[in-house]
């Protein structure tokens, strides 16, 4: 009886710890699995993939872990059955026994684990489809036993309010913030990069691109040389071509090919020598206006276009380029006099009203949330229902509302320089600690004549 115990236990022994190397090996094609079962980076954005591959490599994971357990609980079961059968003399089996094979076939099973964890990464090229293959199978068969005891264990922690998951965590917004807890002065560049590259994901075209009030064009009826002249005061390498009005762009004329004549002593007619026009959505997504520009006809330069299909604004690849790594400055571009946020006082800063509410909430470290305007300038107008004129002035209140005597801010715009129609510069009075009940903090500005 004891022998067929012995064979038995061996038996499962043996295949317990062929479970235990399979499950290990395959963690280490955990990544590769859930790497090869992303979808698209452009059908989802790069905080889908994020999200998509953390929930896949979870899943992945948690499967393999509830191999490992059930393949350690064989092991260790099966060998201290066999062990307590070789040295029982008839009396029964010491407790000594019992536990000394205990700890040794957790010892055991450690060393396999750690063995075969370095092998399989040692030779990982090599094993990926192999493992990929085992992960797979291993994860369909332990995906109900992973699911039982993750649904086991979550049942204290939901009943105390927790989700027991971080399947709904925002995996961009976490590297933001662990990025941001980094105090390491020698990473700040590479730091800022990559919160750039992951904030990139929620902007449009509308905010990175040049106003069409700010467009620099030139129209079919103008001269070969006022083109040249115009492309060499702007600096610009590419310039829009129109038929009548900006709502009709035609064209994009290259100064490159506008210097190639000059030698032929030629002159021929702009629209002989317009490129084809790139145009875009003012909406589209700007990972996808990079993408746009780089994979397209090669042309740097596209034409933003509003609901309308009027022309909104002209985008380059340089604008988004710079939205990652700040400021790109060539010979070309001109000095700014005066800075896009200045520090005039204590509290108080003349900003350019160009500059997006985005960036004056990272300047001000506010939390001003407006949804149909995009820029200082705008704030001001859309709150008075008017143009804007020098001292008009707006008080914008920010802050969580979410509980009674909410901690806010407030912060105070008023008009301190007007071109024409337009607003270029506005005072603001950056107020903080302001205490606001829920019935009088709003989301946003209200005006004040």
């Amino acid at each position: 009886m004891n022998t067929d115990i012995t064979v038995i236990s061996g038996f499962f022994l043996v295949v317990g710890i062929g479970l235990l190397v399979l499950s290990t090996a395959a963690e280490a094609g955990a990544i590769e699995i859930s790497k090869r079962s992303i979808p698209s980076l452009s059908d989802v954005g790069l905080n889908g993939v994020l999200r998509y591959y953390v929930r896949e490599r979870q899943r992945t994971l948690r499967a393999l872990r509830a191999a490992v357990t059930a393949a350690s609980i064989l092991i260790t079961i099966s060998s201290t059955i066999i062990a307590s059968s070789l040295v029982s003399n008839g009396d029964g089996i010491s407790f000594l026994v019992m536990t000394s094979s205990f700890f040794i076939s957790i010892w055991i099973t450690s060393i396999i684990r750690s063995s075969t964890r370095i092998f399989a990464q040692s030779l990982q090229g090599f094993w990926n489809d192999y493992t990929i293959a085992v992960a797979s199978t291993l994860q369909l068969a332990f995906r109900p036993v992973a699911w039982l005891l993750s649904a086991t264990a979550t049942i204290p922690l939901r009943a105390i309010g927790l989700s027991g998951s971080a399947e709904h965590l925002n995996p961009a917004d976490e590297l933001i913030q662990i990025l941001e807890f980094s105090d390491d002065e020698d990473l700040n560049d590479q730091r800022k990069m990559i919160h750039s590259v992951l904030e990139l994901q929620g902007q449009t075209a509308r905010e990175l691109m040049t106003p069409r009030t700010d467009v620099t064009a030139i129209s079919t009826e103008s001269s070969f040389d006022v083109a040249l002249e115009l492309a060499l005061q702007s600096g610009f390498s590419r310039i829009p071509l129109y038929r009548d009005s900006l709502d009709e762009v035609i064209g994009t004329l290259y100064i490159k090919d506008l210097i190639r004549y000059i030698p032929r002593f030629q002159k021929p007619s702009l629209e002989d020598i317009a490129r084809e026009p790139v145009f875009i959505p003012e909406t589209m997504e700007a990972d996808k206006v990079l993408s746009t520009l780089r994979t397209g006809d090669r042309s740097h330069l596209a034409i933003a276009v509003d609901e309308y299909g009027g022309t909104a604004g002209v985008i380059t690849i340089e604008d988004v380029i710079e939205e990652i790594t700040g400021e790109i400055v060539d010979e070309f571009d001109p000095s700014p006099e005066i800075p896009q946020f200045e520090q005039v006082a204590e509290n108080s800063f003349s900003v350019d009203a160009t500059a997006t509410i985005d960036d004056l909430n990272d300047y001000l470290g506010t939390e001003v949330r407006v949804d149909d305007v995009d820029t200082v300038g705008g704030l001001v107008v859309s709150t008075q229902g008017r143009l804007g004129e020098v001292g008009d002035s707006i008080e914008v209140l920010w802050g969580d509302v979410g509980e009674e005597d909410a901690q806010a801010g407030s912060l105070l715009l008023t008009v301190n320089e007007i071109d024409g129609q337009r607003i270029k510069r506005v005072q603001i009075e950056h107020r903080r600690d302001v205490e606001l009940s829920l019935e009088e903090a709003p989301l946003e500005g209200n005006s004040r004549d």
